[in-house]
């Protein structure tokens, strides 16, 4: 199940959350771009974040639930280190990181040329406009790798 920061704009986050924690027993809950959430600070009166951190914590330290279901958070690692750090124990809770590099330009390049194949597209030829298009629009994209906001999902 894949759950987003929507999450945030339901009347009663908490409860709505802990629904969804239910249906995903057994299986997986992916949070996708997790460090939306964005807990009070100390101090303060808590939000929408808190109670999800709270269910989503509540969940992960019950035995039944943590031997029947996997729990991730997706999202830009420093921001994600960012969220793990507003709780001393959540951390512990979520230290399997899988890292996704960038893709390069070559990869961009062999993506694109199969998206144009599969919607049979034809690219301008390089005899026809001079330059080689998959080439150049590879090097554009590929020139958002390693900056703020890029995705390789949205490459």
């Amino acid at each position: 199940m894949v759950v987003s920061q929507a999450i945030l704009k339901f009347k009663d986050t908490g409860g709505e959350f802990a629904k969804l924690v239910e249906e995903a027993k057994g299986g997986t809950l992916f949070i996708d771009e997790a460090y939306r959430l964005t807990p009070a600070p100390a101090g303060k009166s808590p939000n929408a974040s808190n109670e999800v951190l709270d269910c989503l914590l509540e969940a992960v330290e019950d035995p039944a639930t943590r031997e029947t279901t996997t729990f991730i958070l997706a999202g830009y690692r420093d921001e994600i280190e960012i969220l793990l750090g507003t709780n001393v124990g959540f951390a512990s809770r979520f230290s399997t990181v899988f890292d996704f590099p960038d893709y390069t330009e070559p990869q961009l390049k062999g993506i694109l040329l199969k998206m144009v194949k599969d919607r049979n597209y034809v690219l301008e030829s390089q005899a026809a406009c001079g330059v080689n298009v998959a080439r150049v629009i590879a090097q554009r994209i590929a020139a958002g790798a390693g900056h703020k906001g890029f995705g390789n999902a949205r490459a």
